[in-house]
């Protein structure tokens, strides 16, 4: 971790469900990008599916969540003031985009987490569904998703959107659609 950058892991009870916890790192990414766009009006932010969160299309924003028996950790990482290079993505950080500290954008990412946790916790993912694809990249562009590790296994298609538990659906050549639980995503060329 750099200092001045954000690194936050949020601990909440385990949900009786297990269907609940993929959706729980797809309703952070909403609440990372509303915190973020509080502060900056003068770029694009979206969120790519499941959480990653871009600025002008390069990462400044990601979750992890873990779980054990009784809880859930949910980590998020936010790029203030420098970030990651070397990588096979491209990176950003905050700073040409807001003067705002980190104590400030974490606050507000406490706040708007705080506020979609309850309503996650109350009528489940399905009601973030809209906020979610209002602010996800690549909405009805033509992606491409891996499903190995060496990016040999993957399908190409249509993004549409995505499920009641937060899968992505993918609409392949042929108009079919399917919904994938897991995988990495990149732009089509």
């Amino acid at each position: 971790m750099v200092e001045g950058n954000i690194a936050v892991t949020n601990v909440v009870p385990r949900p009786e469900t297990n269907t609940a916890l993929s959706s729980i790192s797809l309703m952070t990414g909403i609440a990372i990008h509303d915190a973020l766009s509080f502060f900056v009006s003068n770029a694009d932010i979206r969120i790519k599916w499941p959480n990653d969160i871009l600025i002008n299309g390069a990462k400044v924003s990601g979750t992890l969540v873990e779980a054990d028996s009784k809880a859930l950790y949910i980590g998020i990482g936010i790029n203030m003031v420098s970030s990651s290079m070397g990588l096979d993505h491209d990176t950003a950080n905050l700073e040409p985009f807001t003067r705002q500290t980190a104590k400030q954008v974490l606050e507000s990412l406490i706040s708007r987490w705080s506020f979609y946790f309850d309503l996650w916790s109350t009528y489940g993912f399905a009601s973030l569904i809209p906020s979610y694809t209002s602010r996800m990249s690549n909405l009805n562009e033509i992606i491409e998703i891996s499903f190995d590790a060496e990016k040999k296994i993957k399908q190409a298609g249509i993004c549409r959107g995505i499920d009641e538990s937060g899968r992505i659906i993918i609409e392949d050549s042929n108009g079919e659609t399917k919904a994938h639980h897991f995988g990495d995503l990149q732009e089509r060329m």
